[in-house]
């Protein structure tokens, strides 16, 4: 029966789903992934501590791990081609691989980052790059009207 129903396309295989996004091993793999990628920058900076706050906040403003505030569909553009449809298809291989290409001196600075607790301090949840938008320098929906908190060369955040 189960080999009818994987032929027939209805239940999706998967060799090492992610289960557990509390794992400590886990989460950091997909924050430091997140960061790297989001930010396209092999140095820690500015905007990775901006960033690093907004998932921070999102994930204790919702009570779910920082790992899930990553990985939710249409948060972070990286993550969004492991979607599909309502179904993540990230594995534990693929987010190994990933994880490999970050340089060892930004995964480093991600770790003192985090211990250094400092990104609690600010208040932000949202954030977008104007040159992203479509059209570009665009604003979206939810920041019109809003001022932001902080302004880098690349993001704006509130």
């Amino acid at each position: 029966m189960l080999a009818i129903l994987l032929a027939a396309g209805v239940i999706m295989a998967k060799v090492d789903p992610i289960t557990n996004f509390e794992d400590i091993g886990v989460a950091h793999k997909v924050l430091a992934v997140t960061l790297f990628r989001e930010l396209q920058s092999p140095d820690f900076r500015r905007d990775h501590r901006l960033m690093l706050a907004v998932i921070a906040n999102r994930a204790a403003k919702s009570g779910q791990s920082m790992a899930w505030e990553c990985l939710k569909k249409w948060q972070f553009s990286y993550w969004n081609r492991f979607w599909d449809g309502t179904v993540l298809t990230l594995t534990m291989s693929k987010l190994d691989s990933e994880y490999k290409k970050v340089p060892i001196t930004f995964i480093e600075s991600l770790i003192e980052e985090r211990k250094a607790k400092a990104i609690a301090d600010m208040h932000i949840n949202h954030f977008y790059c104007p040159t992203a938008m479509n059209p570009k320098f665009s604003v979206p929906g939810w920041a019109r009207g809003k001022e932001p908190v902080y302004v880098t060369k690349k993001f704006r955040y509130y």
